[in-house]
């Protein structure tokens, strides 16, 4: 077991927005001053521009990677055993094995960087091939030659990472031609050693899941995984869980406006870099308190937070949506990707994104890239219909760009406008959560039953 195994990972949906990192930077700080401190907050995926601006005001580090909920190799029982110099002679390469019952050791520099693997069947091999050549004898095998001699290189080792998850690693030793494989880092370095029974009964991950609760949004494996709670603020979803769980969900805005109300229910003060990171999410999920999903609480929420981290609500929030309304270098993938949700229910399955603009110019941009991008995002995502949400926050005006069969027709349908050119404009939406998902979920429930 991994010595940080106790810990308790907090992390949001699949495509992390403001909401689901600050919820996640959030809940675990509280829960670190009311518990044992061993909570992390974790993202799913990389972070988009506008969450790297409220990190990078604030002064936080993005929150470390987590590849899949199921247990990894950095959840076993990995042999933290040192590798050894590539001048290292057979003979003393052969004492260390017997000595640590190995029967496998990494040659590394001194960086640790893998440069190779000696086992005892590399050894055997090339004392049957002495032999054949016609050496007098196994022991004629030059012992004193150097390691990096008969060793297998490093580009030609099965290695496993300790990102990979454990049931893969279990295949990838069955196939291997030694009874260990070398583990690396998550940087490609050596990182230890690992067997059969190294990889047996490894502890679940113990989770907390933020801004989500549906299946389809959630990390891989996370059926693998101990949900020991879920703070949300989206409609009850599809997640299960092996035993009982704290479940809080509220009709507000945003994840961090009930984090703000259970900071003050613990009697927790709420430190300004926290506070501003709460403040972010609660702009960026109500759109600075325009959407029709904001609630009093939010508001309220939002301008004491303000006053706590010090910031000007309109400035700040104008400062993020640009920063996150940001093309340069981006690709359509990138933007695709930035704020995406899949729902289902059913045998209905759709996505839907959302990206937020301050200009015209911006917005307009952001459409002529991802708009060609649609086709290959819904197969990537396995779904049949995708509908993309580009929004001006000033005029609360969104513009609606989609593929699917007949996915014109459903947008007519669900929201009663006939698009223009491929295009459905929408006066007065701006909340996928309560003004589009609802409808186009009734719709296409609709139209799937008439088949």
């Amino acid at each position: 077991m991994a010595d940080d195994i106790r810990k308790v990972y907090v992390f949001g949906h699949l495509h992390p927005d403001t909401d689901s990192i600050g919820a996640a930077i959030g809940y675990a700080y509280l829960k670190n001053q009311i518990d044992k401190p061993i909570y992390q907050a974790c993202r799913t995926a990389r972070i988009n521009l506008e969450t790297a601006f409220a990190l990078k005001h604030f002064g936080f580090d993005e929150p470390p990677l987590i590849e899949t909920a199921a247990p990894q190799i950095a959840d076993a029982q990995v042999q933290t055993v040192d590798g050894i110099a590539e001048k290292t002679t057979i003979s003393e390469a052969l004492a260390l094995m017997k000595k640590q019952g190995l029967t496998l050791l990494a040659v590394v520099d001194k960086d640790k960087t893998l440069l190779g693997a000696i086992s005892r069947r590399t050894l055997a091999d090339v004392m049957l091939t002495r032999i054949a050549d016609g050496a007098e004898a196994a022991d004629e095998l030059a012992l004193n030659d150097a390691v990096s001699s008969v060793m297998i290189a490093a580009d030609k080792l099965t290695t496993v990472s300790v990102a990979n998850k454990v049931a893969d690693a279990k295949k990838t030793l069955e196939d291997a031609a030694d009874d260990m494989l070398v583990v690396v880092d998550r940087d490609g370095k050596y990182h230890g050693l690992v067997n059969a029974s190294d990889l047996e009964n490894v502890t679940k991950k113990r989770v907390i899941l933020v801004d989500h609760n549906e299946r389809t949004q959630a990390a891989d494996g996370i059926e693998e995984a101990e949900i020991l709670e879920i703070i949300d603020h989206h409609r009850i979803g599809s997640i299960e869980t092996n035993s009982p769980a704290y479940f809080r969900n509220e009709p507000v805005g945003c994840t961090c406006t009930i984090l703000y109300d259970m900071y003050n229910e613990n009697n927790v003060k709420i430190p300004a870099n926290i506070a501003g990171i709460l403040l972010s999410a609660i702009m960026s999920d109500t759109l600075c308190f325009r959407s029709p999903t904001c609630t009093p609480r939010d508001v309220k929420a939002g301008r004491a937070l303000a006053e706590i981290c010090g910031e000007d609500l309109e400035s700040y929030a104008d400062s993020m949506f640009d920063a996150g309304a940001d093309l340069t270098g981006r690709t359509a993938a990138d933007i695709f990707g930035a704020d995406f949700k899949i729902f289902e229910r059913g045998d209905v399955r759709f996505g839907v994104g959302q990206a937020s603009f301050m200009t015209e110019n911006s917005r307009k941009a952001a459409e002529e890239l991802v708009g060609p991008y649609l086709k290959d995002g819904a197969a990537e995502n396995e779904i049949p219909a995708v509908f993309y949400l580009f929004t001006d926050i000033k005029s609360k005006t969104s513009e609606m760009l989609y593929w699917g069969k007949d996915a014109d027709k459903i947008v007519e349908k669900a929201f009663g406008v006939a698009p223009v050119d491929d295009i459905a404009t929408l006066v007065g939406v701006v909340s996928r959560k309560k003004q589009v998902a609802p409808n186009l979920m009734a719709t296409l429930e609709e139209y799937v039953g008439q088949k």
